[in-house]
């Protein structure tokens, strides 16, 4: 609701922030700014897969003693 009362809006936020890192690019191709960009995707989402399996294995090895996964 802030960003009503802000001249250009409110933030952008989750997928739909990208701003490219820099104007000028560096050679003939793609901007550093998109490929920073896509890099940085791509460790959040690895980062996620690794959070995820980091609380199963947590759960897995701190089950009581003799119980099976079907009481789990």
């Amino acid at each position: 609701l802030a960003g009503f009362f802000v001249a250009g809006g409110a933030a952008a936020g989750g997928w739909t922030a990208y701003a490219p890192l820099s104007t000028v690019a560096a050679y003939n191709g793609t901007k550093m700014g998109q490929t920073l960009w896509a890099v940085g995707i791509f460790v959040n989402g690895l980062a996620s897969i690794m959070g995820a399996f980091n609380y199963i294995t947590t759960i897995v090895n701190m089950r009581a003693p003799g119980m099976g996964f079907f009481r789990l």
